[in-house]
């Protein structure tokens, strides 16, 4: 399991979240946004994806967080994208080991996971286009 808490943003400019196995609540009791993700205990790291030297730059990125997650979400195989702005006391317990990264710049806080074989399952739903949770019913 993979938690992160945080002080209350508002707006896809200061946080967003795109991912599979995962909810989240905005602005819980007014004051903290919450992020709850699992995946399978069993799953085996996307190695090839998580250790390219590039993606630690996306944490001294200035864009807005929507754009960033969007950039990472679409141009790679993640299970899961997660970027807030910095300044809001983020706090992270994960258990997901060597599948994930968590990178903290002077602009974002970026964390994200991958999983082996995720992208050859999500190759069979190539030619529809349905948002996660629909494609995930299908997947386990």
């Amino acid at each position: 399991m993979h938690t992160t808490v945080y002080d209350n943003a508002e707006g896809f400019d200061h946080h967003t979240i795109t991912c599979f196995e995962c909810t989240f609540t905005f602005h819980f009791r007014g004051r903290y946004d919450v992020v709850v993700a699992g995946v399978d205990p069993n799953t085996v790291a996307n190695s090839d994806l998580l250790n390219r030297g590039d993606l630690a730059d996306k944490s001294n990125d200035g864009r807005e967080c929507r754009e960033i997650n969007e950039e990472l979400w679409n141009n790679n195989c993640f299970y899961g994208v997660h970027v807030i702005s910095n300044g809001y006391n983020e706090v992270t317990m994960s258990n997901f080991g060597n599948r994930y990264r968590h990178y903290q710049g002077n602009e974002k806080v970026v964390v994200f996971w991958a999983l082996a074989g995720h992208c050859d399952k999500l190759d069979a739903f190539s030619n529809i286009n349905p948002p996660p949770q629909f494609i995930q019913q299908f997947l386990q």
